[in-house]
């Protein structure tokens, strides 16, 4: 069962579209939502997003 509450404060919406997209990864999705919780003016700071994240640093083969 799924309880919703309505959020007043400290929360962020997020669009279906790339929730339900087969086509990205969790790991992906994860990243997204950490982008768009960020405020509007935030600086994409990859060194902090690596150092906060749980993965690490890691680069993928092509």
């Amino acid at each position: 069962m799924i309880i919703r509450t309505e959020k007043r404060a400290n929360y962020t919406k997020l669009p279906n579209e790339f929730l339900l997209d087969e086509t990205i990864s969790d790991k992906a999705r994860g990243t997204l939502a950490r982008l768009l919780s960020r405020p509007d003016k935030w600086n994409l700071n990859v060194n902090y997003l690596v150092k906060t994240g749980k993965d690490g640093h890691k680069v993928r083969d092509p």
